[in-house]
């Protein structure tokens, strides 16, 4: 697209922005979801199209991208959320528009990036990627960083990373906002550090996976030329653990022998003849072992694991309170995430942890919050989350978020 903006209807500009009449707690299971709520919102003008902040608590910021998504994926409701999952749902609000702010509010045992203020450029190349303008390391490590001169369609956005404090209003200021509580906050595992432990499959792929990290943080084509040999060994391991998935074996595997993959092709097939030994290819999810791969490239930005106890739990949800109480603006949605099947929330907590959260949202909010929260993960009916959170709406269709 000639046009640096991403081209928005005119009407959600024009149209009033709509208010729920009590502010929504929608509770899902795996994170991504909390879209099934917030694209029909903007969409229904229940948000504004534009500019809003997300305040994100989270053991995980949430923000890499699926390298395999075209950029105008956004335009289809349906398409984006095909394409989404619980790791990298965040970037695609941010290029259309829908967010100009993110606050990660992380839990003291979680690392991946630096506390700071971070102001860079998401915007798409000229293969039509999403991409961000961004030298942190977590964005490096993830393949996701395009030069700035190379983005078309961008626009500027904030990442602020901090811990829970008292003075949050300073961030939201006049801002329509969504706050969101992934209930791993509070006490989370690492689930890859026991995938096939009789293979030492975690440790092996620290080795396999583990990429020097030689470039100059800021020099753009030193940046460049590393997040492109990241890509491509990311893409290697893609295409070789789908192999494993449809064939079982890699007899028919064709390996293109580029000298700068050989050691990892090498070691790869270790590996796999390691897990192919010691368990039955039909127990063995290939997809899951690449996806462990990718979180240990670095011994410094590895996923948080840290079973909170019942009195750390109690101390964090006291602070929470008190954060939810310094507040000068209220959310316009409040969703929470239990990341509880896939152990990212210790299963034997998530309950009394959701319970407290809900909890203590009705302490400080009280009237301003629907009578019960809505509980996604429980619904088996065909009704939309909005229409389950605002009955007898009758639903439109904008720009990014038409269904289609």
């Amino acid at each position: 697209m000639a046009n640096e903006q991403i081209p928005t209807s005119s009407k959600s500009r024009e149209i009033k922005v709509k208010k729920f009449k009590k502010i929504p707690i929608f509770v899902v299971e795996n994170h991504n979801d909390i879209l099934e709520l917030v694209l029909p919102a903007l969409a229904n003008n229940y948000l504004p199209f534009q500019n809003n902040l997300l305040i994100h608590f989270d053991s995980h910021p949430d923000c890499c991208i699926n390298r395999q998504m075209p950029a105008e994926t956004i335009f289809s409701r349906t398409a984006l959320l095909e394409n989404l999952s619980i790791e990298n749902w965040i970037i695609p609000l941010l290029y259309g528009g829908h967010f100009e702010e993110i606050a990660w509010v992380r839990p003291p045992f979680a690392h991946q990036i630096p506390d700071g203020s971070y102001k860079f450029f998401v915007g798409n190349d000229h293969k039509n990627r999403i991409g961000v303008s961004s030298n942190l390391d977590y964005f490096l490590s993830d393949g996701s960083y395009i030069n700035e001169t190379e983005l078309k369609n961008k626009k500027e956005v904030k990442l602020i990373v901090t811990e829970i404090h008292d003075s949050f209003n300073e961030i939201v200021k006049e801002k329509t906002f969504i706050l969101d509580i992934d209930l791993d906050y509070f006490s989370t595992h690492n689930p890859f550090l026991n995938i096939y432990p009789k293979a030492q499959t975690y440790e092996k792929l620290k080795e396999i996976y583990k990429m020097d990290k030689n470039y100059d943080v800021n020099d753009p084509s030193s940046l460049t030329k590393f997040v492109n040999e990241r890509n491509k060994q990311l893409n290697f391991f893609d295409t070789i653990f789908q192999h494993m998935a449809q064939h079982g074996s890699l007899e028919k595997y064709k390996f293109n022998d580029d000298a700068s993959l050989r050691e990892k092709f090498e070691r790869t097939k270790e590996l796999i003849d390691c897990l192919c030994h010691h368990y039955s290819i039909y127990d063995i999810d290939w997809f899951i072992v690449n996806d462990a791969g990718c979180t240990v490239d670095d011994e410094l930005h590895q996923l948080p694991h840290y079973e909170s106890s019942e009195e750390e739990i109690k101390e964090m949800m006291t602070k929470f309170e008190n954060f939810l109480r310094s507040l000068k603006r209220y959310p316009e949605i409040i969703t929470i995430s239990r990341s509880s099947h896939d152990d990212y929330c210790p299963s034997n907590q998530v309950e009394m942890i959701q319970t407290s959260v809900i909890k203590a949202l009705q302490n400080v909010f009280a009237e301003e919050l629907k009578d019960q929260p809505t509980f996604w993960y429980k619904n088996s009916s065909n009704i939309s989350a909005l229409e389950l959170v605002e009955p007898r709406i009758k639903q439109i269709c904008h720009a990014h978020n038409c269904p289609k």
